[in-house]
């Protein structure tokens, strides 16, 4: 039928377009090009560079939390949001949220949603890097054995793990208080 037609057409345009935007792994992951030499020679001193900024009550656990803690936090070139007493009204309505909805996901035992929040929590802890007691000899093993784990210098780039939880967290929290 013409749909199954349109779906086989759709799977190879799809295949085409993953193969052309994959090529370049192919001399990073053989060792060959400039983006392997650098993820290769990420050390302590760039770690501790890219650290997590402890920005929010001098924790780096919540500063992450609350998604914050850009490396660049510190250097004054922006405002953080934190320091915005308004933000702190918005941000507790999302955390009650968010909290209902990863009682909700656990209560419900939603498979998705507790693969997210073991992924979230993974990608919290992280996030913290060199900067955090707790994760920072984790950080360090995982940079010197584990291959391209030194890209992720940056360590707030796990946060994103963090914010897929929070979204599907927050849509289920907003479902409950809906059926309420």
């Amino acid at each position: 039928s013409t749909w199954r037609k349109w779906w086989r057409y759709s799977l190879v345009i799809a295949g085409i377009w993953m193969a052309l935007n994959c090529l370049w792994l192919v001399p990073t992951l053989a060792g060959n090009s400039p983006a392997s030499d650098v993820i290769n020679n990420i050390n302590s001193y760039q770690l501790n560079a890219f650290a997590t900024k402890p920005t929010v009550a001098s924790s780096v656990p919540l500063t992450t939390l609350l998604l914050h803690g850009f490396w660049a936090d510190d250097q004054g070139r922006y405002d953080i949001p934190a320091d915005i007493w308004l933000w702190w009204v918005g941000a507790a309505l999302v955390i009650c949220v968010v909290v209902l909805g990863i009682i909700r996901i656990v209560r419900g035992r939603d498979k998705l949603g507790i693969t997210l929040l073991t992924t979230g929590l993974i990608g919290w802890y992280l996030s913290m890097g060199v900067a955090w007691v707790g994760s920072a000899a984790v950080t360090q093993a995982l940079t010197t054995y584990m291959p391209f784990f030194g890209g992720f210098r940056e360590s707030q780039k796990w946060l994103m793990l963090l914010v897929l939880l929070y979204c599907y967290a927050f849509v289920q929290g907003d479902l409950w208080v809906c059926e309420l």
